[in-house]
């Protein structure tokens, strides 16, 4: 079992990176180090979810220094809204399929498929954006189809 933590953009761009055990304030704050300046720029919003390490003020703080374009009222544990859900999903079926036999190979075998999850993959989870607030805003916040 390894902790990763993973990065996408509507234009299939993405990014994974291997975590410590615990994804504390101080480990969120070192993965937005290395993956801030790769991933997000002034024409991307950068949205994260309601996980208790990216809401302490420390953090707060810190992705307003670095990164201006926040999205900051997003929900913890929100799956119908949250598209890296679905990549979660795939990338976790098609790790399992390959059985890799230690973490090192566990850890390469889910980057290797992480960046073969075709672009066009995560450009339709971004074009479904709007079905899927729709979806939660007709549902009153309860279950959704996604």
């Amino acid at each position: 079992h390894i902790m990763v933590w993973g990065c996408i953009r509507s234009d299939g761009s993405r990014l994974l990176i291997r975590c410590g055990s615990t994804v504390n304030s101080a480990e969120y704050q070192r993965i937005l180090d290395t993956a801030l300046p790769q991933i997000c720029n002034s024409r991307y919003f950068f949205q994260d979810d309601g996980a208790s390490s990216h809401r302490t003020a420390s953090t707060q703080q810190y992705k307003l220094n670095k990164q201006g374009r926040c999205l900051t009222f997003w929900p913890a544990q929100s799956p119908d809204l949250s598209l890296i859900e679905n990549l979660w999903e795939i990338l976790n079926e098609k790790v399992k399929k390959r059985a890799p036999e230690n973490l090192d190979s566990l850890w390469n075998v889910a980057l290797e498929e992480w960046n073969n999850i075709p672009n066009e993959t995560i450009t339709h989870l971004y074009n479904s954006t709007r079905r899927r607030l729709n979806a939660v805003m007709q549902s009153k916040g309860s279950y959704t189809r996604y």
